[in-house]
């Protein structure tokens, strides 16, 4: 029924569409997605036609920034907290931009790699979106699953993404978004997939240095480990480190089960690295 990641990553480096499926237990709803990259005309008329939803833009921080788009609305109260920014056109060679051809258009003037806010005029027919960093592994929405894709598939880090509705205007979840991919020949994934495989292929926890430190006349070894993605931690900011008794001699990085080391974290204000504790139980799989 559902597509492993790969094959969703091959299609994509071909410019094929594909659907991506949320958790059940938060939206629950599936995109039709194309690298931004590899935009057609055609792409647009199916979104439009059998889509049905809004057709968006999603563009990693460094475009935004380029273009510089502000959010629709400075205080986010959406459900999902989708990061809508002002609406775009190309700012030239469309003509009152809704076209699917003016789209396309504007879609390309934006994910240039030169691209400024000469290419483009706010509002505008279509709607970016802002991919956290970290993707998935930060946020688990169709947004920052069409730009993980996109990157993937070495096709930029942008994508196109429409909601899919059926005829009667509901949104499309569950057996109808099987039976949808089935009748248009397209591949169905599911974002918690993608969470999975980047899990399994990226190394985000990496030892940074090793010392010691003498408290009331104990010794400790200090363990600094940097975690890449400072939204994944329990802590947002600042190092984390792991204060650790004589008993390994610093010969290994591995902690024992029978301490509670939650009474022995420090903090250090004076960085911007995000540090984590070691070998916490819910990042044991990153680790591996």
């Amino acid at each position: 029924m559902f597509t492993a990641i790969t094959k969703i990553i091959k299609d994509a480096k071909k410019g094929k569409m594909f659907i991506l499926v949320d958790d059940e237990n938060r939206e629950n709803e599936g995109d039709l997605i194309v690298p931004a990259k590899k935009i057609k005309v055609k792409d647009i008329i199916f979104m439009a036609k059998y889509g049905r939803g809004l057709i968006c833009l999603s563009l990693d921080s460094k475009q935004v920034k380029k273009l510089n788009l502000q959010l629709m609305s400075p205080i986010n109260q959406s459900r999902s907290n989708t990061a809508f920014t002002v609406s775009i056109d190309a700012a030239k060679n469309i003509t009152t931009g809704i076209s699917a051809h003016d789209r396309a258009y504007t879609i390309k003037s934006a994910i240039k790699k030169n691209a400024s806010t000469k290419d483009i005029v706010k509002p505008g027919h279509i709607f970016p979106l802002i991919s956290k960093d970290g993707g998935v592994l930060v946020r688990a929405g169709h947004t920052e699953a069409s730009v993980d894709i996109s990157k993937l598939s070495k096709n930029g880090s942008s994508a196109v993404i429409c909601e899919i509705m059926n005829d009667n205007g509901t949104m499309a979840k569950g057996t109808q978004l099987v039976n949808f991919a089935k009748k248009h020949n397209l591949r169905l994934g599911k974002i918690d997939d993608l969470i999975s495989y980047r899990l399994s292929r990226e190394k985000l926890i990496n030892f940074k240095k090793s010392s010691n430190i003498s408290i009331n006349n104990q010794t400790y070894i200090i363990k600094i480990f940097e975690n890449k993605l400072e939204s994944m931690c329990t802590w947002n900011t600042g190092m984390w480190i792991a204060l650790m008794d004589e008993f390994d001699n610093g010969s290994s990085d591995e902690l024992p089960e029978n301490i509670d080391y939650s009474k022995m974290r420090l903090k250090a204000n004076k960085t911007n690295w995000s540090m984590i504790f070691l070998l916490l139980e819910d990042f044991t799989s990153v680790l591996a």
